[in-house]
């Protein structure tokens, strides 16, 4: 089974135009990405990035060439699941991990353990979704492109062909999924993913703070630095709202 990873990207994102492109650090968050499912030895030469043909994404485009990244253009701006099980055809696989653009610290060691699955069992989805124990930001969908396109054809809603795999979650007893968990890594106030500016500079500090690892570092040591950070926000807000209420009681 020939299996590639699919980088969905946009530039223009309603709460962070441009976001994929953004800078952190010294390099562009899809850089991030593509560069740590480089550390995949599984996928060695099958990371593509499926856009749109519209001039917005041009930049994106732009960027893959300067990188030698395959880039996969579609007039499917809204009909996202198409446009993977399109890009899936035309480079020649059997199946696509899912990878979102604005997740600088998607993890190669799930992507493995996502392809592993999906080969051995012979799952038609392998997801660490459902439930969500893992960390917004840190995920892997894995698809079969048989199963995949035959639940699209057949039942696929508009907004199912937007959001790619919720006809999935929303159907399960439809086919085989397989579930990946974690142990204690899932802190819903943690997000490391990039959906607006603050997320941008909240994980731009923590990798800056942490330093030696780079685009290579461990996204758990990211995750608790960002844990941390949650817990003694949170803190200061109990703290503020037990002194108002005391001061209010007083007068």
């Amino acid at each position: 089974m020939v299996t590639g990873a699919l980088i969905v990207a946009r530039m223009d994102s309603r709460r962070f135009h441009g976001k994929v492109l953004a800078r952190l650090l010294d390099e562009p968050v899809l850089g991030w990405v593509v560069d740590r499912l480089g550390q995949s030895h599984q996928l060695a030469g099958r990371v593509a990035v499926a856009t749109t043909d519209r001039s917005v994404d041009d930049p994106i485009a732009e960027f893959c060439r300067s990188r030698a990244i395959p880039v996969w253009r579609s007039g499917r701006v809204n009909d996202v699941a198409g446009r993977l099980a399109e890009a899936c055809r035309g480079l020649g696989w059997d199946g696509f991990l899912r990878v979102n653009a604005d997740s600088p610290l998607v993890d190669a060691g799930l992507v493995e353990m996502a392809l592993d699955r999906l080969e051995k069992t012979g799952a038609d989805m392998v997801t660490n979704l459902l439930p969500r124990t893992w960390p917004y930001g840190i995920s892997a969908e894995g698809l079969r492109l048989s199963s995949f396109v035959r639940a699209y054809e057949r039942y696929f809603s508009p907004g199912d062909r937007e959001h790619v795999t919720s006809w999935f979650y929303e159907n399960p007893e439809h086919f085989h999924m397989e579930s990946l968990r974690s142990g204690d890594l899932y802190n819903p106030a943690v997000r490391m993913t990039v959906d607006t500016e603050e997320d941008l500079m909240a994980l731009e500090s923590v990798l800056s703070e942490v330093g030696d690892g780079g685009i290579r570092v461990h996204f758990s040591r990211v995750y608790h630095k960002l844990s941390q950070s949650a817990k003694s926000q949170n803190q200061i807000s109990a703290e503020k709202y037990l002194s108002s209420s005391i001061q209010k009681q007083a007068s």
